[in-house]
């Protein structure tokens, strides 16, 4: 139901990572924290599967782009 994908695209380029979100989306995965970061370098993409939620309201609290990992699990962070 909650997938980490490392994509590793300051490695890579986006071809892998763009064509891991094709893959998932058509899946019915959603994205939930596009290219987390660790040190300022796009390292892994974090989906859900949207059906396995009971609240499909609230998850959209949790998405993000471009952070890094730790800042999302700071207390700010948090809905």
């Amino acid at each position: 139901s909650v997938l980490t994908v490392e994509h590793d695209a300051y490695r890579f380029g986006l071809g892998p990572r763009d064509e891991m979100r094709i893959i998932l989306s058509a899946r019915g995965y959603r994205l939930m924290a596009a290219d987390v970061k660790d040190q300022s370098m796009p390292f892994e993409d974090w989906w859900i599967d949207p059906l396995a939620f009971p609240y499909p309201n609230d998850y959209h609290y949790f998405q993000s782009d471009g952070k890094e990992w730790s800042a999302m699990f700071s207390p700010e962070a948090r809905p």
